[in-house]
């Protein structure tokens, strides 16, 4: 009996060496939906072979309106009069009167409902495509591409004249020289920063592709590169040092999310942190309504002491409870 006693406890001895596999040992998988990168709370993840993505997310990223009933746990996207409906652990499609059955069934993680990849972009039309070297899930064909059109109208005027001589002076239409940074460093720059912000979620920093030393040093190092005016120079060199407080903000944050001792205190720590989260991330989201340096450099002093606070307000919540 002593010898199976000690045999059971040295078996349970190994196992407790044996190393945990973190749901983010792997880079964070992003989500791309007809070329814009798409930014979630919770990030698309595999589930039994299957990538499940949130489906609020993509149907807004479709320009449907969404719907949730608490009650029956179905979520509905509506747009140009066609209804998508799907349901927590059904795994049926409804698009109006069609119905199609979905290899897996949604799923609530975080409290976001999230559905396999293809039928979600099925539901408005869309395809989807797995690049397996980035980790992105690709969605093309689900937004409605905006079309300009341009109507020419001529006008004939009849003049009489009587030994009138007229003479017309064309006026070349003059040049303003443009006080912004060009369209395409702007556009490289906001990809690049989305890209990245899609690499993070709460508690992944250490495995956030982006964020790397070597990636940022190569991502910036382009931007340098392609910026060739003073103005463009100028809003690289904003947006280099926001790219190095969203680095420190989220670096920060897992640091203080990490702290083993803060939850034994402080009440729903996980959720005050995800609030935190949230709120870095509504500071970093002007960068992309603006191109102006001085704001970008406002939006980086900003964020750098929200980082700070929260890191001495959890602090203080801690030794104070």
């Amino acid at each position: 009996m002593k010898l199976t006693r000690m045999i059971i406890a040295l078996v349970v001895s190994l196992l407790c060496l044996i190393p945990t596999v973190s749901a983010y040992s792997e880079k964070i998988i992003s989500l791309e939906v007809d070329g814009t990168v798409i930014r979630t709370e919770v990030p698309p993840t595999v589930i039994v072979g299957r990538t499940m993505v949130p489906v609020r997310d993509i149907f807004e990223a479709c320009g449907a309106s969404v719907t949730w009933d608490p009650a029956t746990k179905k979520i509905t996207g509506s747009k140009n009069g066609k209804n998508v409906v799907m349901q927590v652990g059904s795994n049926k499609l409804y698009m109006n009167s069609n119905v199609a059955t979905m290899d897996s069934t949604p799923v609530i993680i975080d409290g976001r409902t999230l559905a396999p990849a293809r039928y979600v972009a099925l539901g408005f039309g869309g395809t989807t495509q797995w690049d397996a070297l980035n980790r992105v899930v690709v969605i093309t064909g689900v937004t409605t591409p905006t079309v300009e059109t341009t109507t020419e109208m001529t006008t004939t005027t009849t003049v009489t004249t009587t030994e009138t001589t007229t003479e017309i002076t064309t006026v070349a239409p003059v040049v303003v020289p443009s006080n912004e940074p060009s369209d395409e460093i702007v556009k490289v720059v906001r990809n690049d920063l989305e890209h990245a912000l899609g690499t993070y979620s709460l508690g992944s920093y250490e495995t956030a592709g982006r964020f790397k030393s070597n990636a940022m040093n190569q991502i910036i190092k382009n931007w340098e590169s392609l910026a060739t005016t003073d103005l463009d120079k100028a809003y690289v060199a904003s947006a280099k040092s926001l790219y190095y407080a969203i680095n420190s903000f989220y670096r920060n944050l897992d640091s203080v999310y990490g702290n083993s001792e803060y939850p034994k205190r402080i009440l729903s720590f996980g959720d005050i942190m995800r609030g935190y989260k949230t709120d870095g991330n509504i500071i970093i989201n002007k960068f992309f309504k603006t191109r102006d340096t001085e704001e970008i450099k406002a939006i980086v002093s900003e964020l750098s002491q929200f980082s700070s606070k929260m890191a001495s307000d959890i602090k203080f919540q801690y030794d104070n409870s």
